[in-house]
C-alpha cells in the first residue's frame, strides 16, 4: 500500500511491485500543485541553438548539449519548416509525472555521479534510466541500461543478487 503523495489527500492504495505511481487517482494528480509546477513547460523554453540535423545534436538553453528529434506535425506538407525538440525536454516530462524530479534536479544527479552510471560508472551523458525502489518509490540514483535492466530482471533483491555473485565467483574459481 502506497500513501497519495498530494498533500490534502492521504488516501492509500495499491499498486504493481514494478509501479512508481505516485498519486491515487488521475484528478489527485492533475491537482496536485507541485506536479503542475513540475510540469508546466511554458515557465522555461527549452531554445535549440547549433542544431546539427544529421547528428541529430544541437545546445539547449536549459539541457546544455542534447540529442534532438523532429517535431511531429500533422500535416506531411513539403513547404512546412522543419522544427525540432529537445530529448530532455521530453524525457522531463516522464521525470515529473513518475518521480517528481525536475530537469534541474536530474542533471544535478548526473553530475553528482560525474556523468556516469551509479553501479558500472559508465558514460551516461545520452542515455540514462532513473533508478527507483519499487516498494517506497524514492529515487536511488541515475544508471546505464544494462545496470538498470539487471536490477529490473533480479527483482531488487538482495539475496538474488548476492548469490549471483557467489555463483561468479565459484564459476571463475574453477
Amino acid at each position: 500500500m502506497r500513501l497519495c503523495k498530494r498533500d490534502d489527500c492521504g488516501q492509500r492504495f495499491r499498486i504493481h511491485a514494478s509501479s512508481n505511481k505516485r498519486y491515487c487517482s488521475p484528478g489527485c494528480r492533475w491537482a496536485c500543485p507541485k506536479l503542475r509546477k513540475l510540469l508546466e513547460p511554458s515557465l522555461v523554453k527549452h531554445q535549440l541553438s547549433d542544431v546539427d540535423e544529421s547528428a541529430r545534436s544541437a545546445t539547449c538553453s536549459v539541457c546544455g548539449p542534447t540529442s534532438i528529434r523532429r517535431r511531429t506535425t500533422k500535416t506531411k506538407h513539403p513547404a512546412v519548416e522543419v522544427r525540432w525538440r529537445c530529448r530532455t525536454a521530453e524525457r522531463a516530462r516522464d521525470w515529473a509525472r513518475q518521480y517528481g524530479l525536475d530537469v534541474a534536479t536530474v542533471l544535478e544527479m548526473l553530475e553528482g555521479q560525474e556523468r556516469g552510471c551509479a553501479i558500472c560508472g559508465r558514460d551516461v551523458a545520452e542515455r540514462f534510466y532513473i533508478d527507483h525502489c519499487h516498494a517506497s518509490g524514492a529515487v536511488r540514483g541515475i544508471l546505464c541500461s544494462n545496470c538498470n535492466t539487471a536490477l529490473g530482471l533480479l527483482g531488487d533483491d538482495v539475496e538474488r543478487m548476492e548469490a549471483a555473485i557467489q555463483y561468479l565467483k565459484r564459476a571463475r574459481a574453477a
